[in-house]
Protein backbone atom coordinates (compact mmCIF):
# COMPACT_ATOMS: atom_id res chain seq x y z
CA UNK A 1 0.00 0.00 0.00
CA UNK A 2 1.12 3.68 -0.78
CA UNK A 3 0.36 6.76 0.92
CA UNK A 4 -0.97 9.13 -2.22
CA UNK A 5 0.19 12.11 -0.70
CA UNK A 6 3.60 11.31 0.12
CA UNK A 7 4.34 8.30 -1.92
CA UNK A 8 5.76 6.38 0.59
CA UNK A 9 4.88 2.69 0.97
CA UNK A 10 3.00 2.16 4.17
CA UNK A 11 2.14 -1.39 4.02
CA UNK A 12 2.83 -4.98 2.30
CA UNK A 13 0.58 -7.50 2.17
CA UNK A 14 2.44 -11.13 2.63
CA UNK A 15 0.31 -14.59 2.00
CA UNK A 16 -0.02 -15.08 -1.62
CA UNK A 17 2.32 -18.07 -3.88
CA UNK A 18 1.36 -16.51 -7.04
CA UNK A 19 0.72 -12.64 -8.84
CA UNK A 20 -1.75 -11.12 -7.49
CA UNK A 21 -4.28 -9.65 -10.22
CA UNK A 22 -6.88 -7.79 -8.28
CA UNK A 23 -7.18 -5.89 -4.87
CA UNK A 24 -10.28 -3.91 -4.02
CA UNK A 25 -11.08 -2.10 -0.70
CA UNK A 26 -14.42 -2.98 1.58
CA UNK A 27 -17.17 0.00 1.83
CA UNK A 28 -16.02 0.76 4.97
CA UNK A 29 -11.83 0.96 4.41
CA UNK A 30 -11.39 -1.64 7.02
CA UNK A 31 -10.87 -4.76 4.80
CA UNK A 32 -9.01 -5.59 1.74
CA UNK A 33 -9.80 -7.95 -0.67
CA UNK A 34 -7.08 -9.53 -3.30
CA UNK A 35 -7.17 -12.36 -6.35
CA UNK A 36 -4.39 -14.34 -7.06
CA UNK A 37 -3.18 -16.96 -9.82
CA UNK A 38 -2.50 -18.89 -6.71
CA UNK A 39 -6.53 -19.93 -6.88
CA UNK A 40 -7.33 -18.11 -3.82
CA UNK A 41 -9.16 -14.95 -2.72
CA UNK A 42 -7.73 -13.24 0.58
CA UNK A 43 -9.28 -10.78 3.04
CA UNK A 44 -6.93 -8.19 4.79
CA UNK A 45 -7.09 -6.19 7.70
CA UNK A 46 -6.58 -2.88 5.86
CA UNK A 47 -4.83 -0.99 9.06
CA UNK A 48 -2.25 -3.88 9.95
CA UNK A 49 -1.92 -6.08 7.04
CA UNK A 50 -2.71 -8.83 8.79
CA UNK A 51 -4.43 -12.03 6.75
CA UNK A 52 -8.19 -12.64 7.90
CA UNK A 53 -8.92 -15.31 5.96
CA UNK A 54 -8.33 -17.33 2.61
CA UNK A 55 -11.51 -18.38 0.21
CA UNK A 56 -11.11 -21.46 -1.93
CA UNK A 57 -12.96 -22.66 -4.47
CA UNK A 58 -11.53 -21.47 -7.44
CA UNK A 59 -9.59 -23.73 -10.18
CA UNK A 60 -7.98 -21.19 -11.66
CA UNK A 61 -6.00 -17.60 -10.97
CA UNK A 62 -8.53 -15.38 -9.73
CA UNK A 63 -8.68 -12.22 -12.35
CA UNK A 64 -11.44 -9.88 -10.06
CA UNK A 65 -12.28 -9.38 -7.11
CA UNK A 66 -14.59 -6.68 -5.58
CA UNK A 67 -16.60 -6.14 -1.99
CA UNK A 68 -20.61 -5.61 -2.57
CA UNK A 69 -21.28 -2.10 -1.74
CA UNK A 70 -22.59 -3.09 2.08
CA UNK A 71 -19.51 -5.07 2.35
CA UNK A 72 -21.29 -8.16 3.43
CA UNK A 73 -20.70 -10.26 0.42
CA UNK A 74 -17.26 -10.80 -1.94
CA UNK A 75 -17.71 -11.07 -5.51
CA UNK A 76 -14.70 -12.84 -7.44
CA UNK A 77 -14.15 -14.30 -11.12
CA UNK A 78 -11.41 -16.39 -12.35
CA UNK A 79 -9.59 -17.33 -15.37
CA UNK A 80 -12.27 -20.15 -16.60
CA UNK A 81 -14.74 -17.52 -16.10
CA UNK A 82 -16.60 -19.22 -13.12
CA UNK A 83 -17.95 -16.07 -10.45
CA UNK A 84 -18.45 -17.20 -6.97
CA UNK A 85 -20.12 -14.67 -4.54
CA UNK A 86 -19.11 -15.34 -1.03
CA UNK A 87 -20.11 -14.81 2.54
CA UNK A 88 -17.06 -13.44 4.28
CA UNK A 89 -18.38 -14.19 7.97
CA UNK A 90 -18.61 -17.81 6.84
CA UNK A 91 -16.29 -17.98 4.57
CA UNK A 92 -18.11 -19.88 2.30
CA UNK A 93 -20.01 -19.19 -1.23
CA UNK A 94 -22.93 -18.08 -1.46
CA UNK A 95 -23.82 -18.50 -4.80
CA UNK A 96 -22.03 -19.96 -7.93
CA UNK A 97 -22.05 -19.59 -11.41
CA UNK A 98 -20.70 -21.69 -14.01
CA UNK A 99 -18.09 -20.74 -16.38
CA UNK A 100 -18.74 -18.48 -19.39
CA UNK A 101 -17.35 -16.01 -21.44
CA UNK A 102 -17.51 -12.49 -19.19
CA UNK A 103 -17.95 -9.85 -21.10
CA UNK A 104 -18.08 -7.07 -18.25
CA UNK A 105 -19.16 -7.00 -14.67
CA UNK A 106 -19.41 -4.53 -12.02
CA UNK A 107 -21.39 -4.43 -8.36
CA UNK A 108 -23.67 -1.79 -7.86
CA UNK A 109 -22.96 1.06 -5.28
CA UNK A 110 -26.47 1.30 -4.13
CA UNK A 111 -28.16 -2.11 -3.82
CA UNK A 112 -25.32 -4.45 -3.93
CA UNK A 113 -26.60 -5.86 -7.16
CA UNK A 114 -23.92 -7.74 -9.20
CA UNK A 115 -24.18 -7.02 -12.79
CA UNK A 116 -22.46 -9.86 -15.23
CA UNK A 117 -22.67 -9.65 -18.89
CA UNK A 118 -21.69 -13.26 -19.87
CA UNK A 119 -21.09 -14.59 -23.66
CA UNK A 120 -22.44 -18.55 -23.44
CA UNK A 121 -21.07 -20.25 -26.37
CA UNK A 122 -23.31 -23.23 -25.89
CA UNK A 123 -26.33 -21.00 -26.15
CA UNK A 124 -24.79 -19.33 -29.20
CA UNK A 125 -24.52 -22.44 -31.05
CA UNK A 126 -28.52 -23.08 -30.30
CA UNK A 127 -28.81 -20.48 -31.69
CA UNK A 128 -27.74 -20.87 -34.75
Amino acid sequence: MWDAASAQETLTLRGHFDSVFSVGFSPDGQRIVSGSADDTVKVWDAASGKELLTLRGHSGAVWSVRFSPDGKRIVSQDSHDTVIVWDPSTSTPVQEKPPAETIARNVSPVDALLSVCRWDKADAKKMN
